[in-house]
This record gives structure tokens, sequence and C-alpha cells, in this order.
């Protein structure tokens, strides 16, 4: 098996919700079509998928605000586990960062997945109990 590391594209859109809804991991509003392409046009060079042959098996989204990175949507297909390829990922998303002159990068892990908090854990990452978030949708959309 040959994996292949690339630069999301909005063309891998559809096989991208496929894969976030296979692993859990919730959308709303903001990953429709439009919200991904918006992403993926302000945060060039930070968002990628890994590829067994023509099929997405991982996929990572990273933003920034020039200060800090912030990482999500990162999941890969139960059958690819235990490879290395969210490794591969994350260090891809760092590296670009790093270039980008981000200093750090944050990731939200909800506080219930402990598969997820001992990977971040395990990963170097360190949780930070300190903060509450706080959320207030701009617009009047609340449609999620």
């Amino acid at each position: 098996m040959s994996i292949v590391i690339r630069e999301m594209k909005i063309a891998d859109y559809d096989e991208v919700l496929c894969l976030w809804s296979d692993c859990g991991i919730v959308t709303n509003y903001a990953d429709t079509f439009d919200g991904i392409d918006h992403f993926l046009k302000r945060n060039p060079g930070f968002c990628y998928v890994a590829l067994d042959k023509t099929q997405i098996v991982a996929a990572v989204l990273c933003g920034n605000d020039a200060r800090h990175g912030y990482l999500c949507h990162l999941c890969v297909n139960e059958n690819f586990r235990h490879l290395g390829i969210a490794k591969k990922l994350i260090n891809k998303v760092l590296e670009a960062l790093s270039e980008a002159d981000v200093k750090n990068c944050h990731v939200l892990v909800h506080r219930d997945n402990h598969d997820a908090l001992n990977f971040w854990e395990k990963n170097g990452w360190d949780r930070r109990d300190e903060f509450v978030l706080m959320t207030r949708w701009a617009g009047n959309d609340r449609s999620d």
C-alpha cells in the first residue's frame, strides 16, 4: 500500500463528506460545499487528503489567523487506521504552519472522546483545561 498525501481540492468534497460521515464527524451548515470551498480558498496549503490509489482514506482541515492554527475534521477510514496516516497529515499541517510563521496549533476534541484525547496526548499535544469554549453565531442562520 502506497499512501499519497496531497492538498485537498473542492473536487474532493463529496468523497471527504462521506468519509467524515463514516468516521462519525458531525457536520453543520459551515461544512456545505460552498462553506468548504470558501474555507479551502481562505486556507490554501493547509488542508490535505491521503489517498490509497484513487480512494481518499483520510482528510484534515486547518485554518489559521496568522498567530494560531486551528485543526479540524481529522479523520482516517477505519480500514486504514494505525498505519501512521493521521500523524503524517498532522505533520504536513504543522510544517505548513511553521513555514507560514504560525507558532502553534489548536484542536478541539470532545471531552467524552477518550480515544481521540489519548491519540492527541500520545502524539505530543497538551491538554488545556483552563479554557471554556464560547460560541456565538454570526448572522441569523442557526440552521445546523
